[in-house]
């Protein structure tokens, strides 16, 4: 804040409420914040609605469904300096405040904390570790459970129920699984698509283990294999190889993404790889930053991200190979260890 000169930070995403209040809500419409001033004192905005634990150990401001909550919120505002928000504030919200402060200016705030979960400590890293653990005998089920005639739902609604057995809490988004010509999209939704000699199979999926998760993608292929889809699988898998062994602390997130990117480019595929090559995780899936060619930001030791390069070919298919890596003083460390050989599942 002191760097940004910010008088007074407002949080409102779910994820670093809970980094620094070590206290989940999931408030829906309603409007919950954490309002940091300058000098360290904070406010807790909540609705009666919600439950707030002795873990929040500020004031707590209340307000309930008869009032807005904006202007319970404004008594504690100062009309002045600089107010910073994130940038996943509700637009309703932040139009009210706007209305409100009148000599305050207000500006994008979201890097306050948002670098501050970027480098994960050693407790993190350990759960991070564990989850990616999970997901690594989840994706083994997963892709033990393929059968003749199976759709694309089929395996996704199995995802779930093996995460719970392993302890997890379960998947922090929908699994992507995608068959033959509709793994061209990176995001496919899952349908009824029956599965047929010669599909590659995509899954990207990822858990939540005491709240941290992991995401991770594997491509496999049923039956047979064409010469160009195994051309591009050993494409991708090198790209993958080459991109995570430049990893360090110092180096450039765009030259870790552009590596990927050569190895793609060289192969006659560049047009479909369509984009970055990784993200941050943590308490949420997708975290800042973009491991993307254009961020010229510095890797740090501590930070977690994917390297996920990928190969989309309309009409036909795609190969997506994705592993977490956690920096490390000297280098990286892989969470991820469930095989990446080209599998032809019979």
């Amino acid at each position: 804040m002191k760097g940004k000169n910010i008088d007074q930070l407002l949080v409102t995403s779910e994820a670093s409420l809970f980094y620094l209040t070590e206290h989940w809500v999931h408030p829906m419409e309603r409007f919950l914040a954490l309002l940091i001033r300058a000098d360290g004192d904070c406010v807790y905005v909540a609705n009666d609605l919600f439950y707030v634990s002795d873990k929040v150990t500020c004031p707590v401001l209340r307000y309930n469904d008869s009032q807005d909550a904006v202007e319970v919120l404004s008594e504690s505002l100062a009309d002045t300096g600089i107010l910073g928000v994130e940038a996943s504030m509700q637009a309703g919200f932040l139009l009210k405040i706007q209305a409100k402060l009148q000599k305050a200016k207000i500006m994008e705030a979201s890097s306050c904390v948002l670098d501050v979960r970027m480098i994960k400590d050693e407790g993190e890293i350990r759960l991070l570790k564990e989850s990616s653990a999970i997901n690594d005998k989840a994706m083994k089920d997963l892709v033990n459970r393929i059968h003749s005639g199976c759709t694309e739902e089929e395996i996704s609604h199995m995802a779930p129920e093996i995460y719970c057995s392993y302890g997890a809490l379960g998947y922090h988004s929908c699994p992507i699984v995608s068959f033959g010509k509709n793994a061209a999209d990176p995001h496919h939704g899952a349908d009824s698509t029956v599965l047929k000699p010669g599909d590659c199979i995509v899954i990207d999926t990822g858990s939540i283990y005491r709240d941290y998760c992991s995401d991770m993608t594997r491509t496999v292929f049923w039956e047979e294999l064409s010469p160009e889809m195994e051309k591009v699988y050993q494409t991708v898998l090198e790209a993958q190889a080459y991109a995570s062994s430049i990893i360090r602390p110092g180096i450039p997130c765009c030259e870790i993404d552009r590596a990927a990117r050569s190895v793609i480019e060289k192969a006659g595929y560049g047009l479909y790889f369509n984009h970055r090559v990784g993200h941050n995780l943590g308490l949420e899936g997708h975290e800042a930053p973009g491991i993307s060619e254009d961020n010229p930001m510095p890797v740090k030791e501590g930070m977690v991200f994917s390297v996920e390069p990928g190969i989309y070919l309309p009409g036909i298919g795609g190969v997506r190979i994705e592993d977490l890596v956690v920096v490390t003083k000297d280098g990286y460390e892989s969470l991820n260890h469930y095989p990446k050989e080209l599998k032809i599942l019979r």
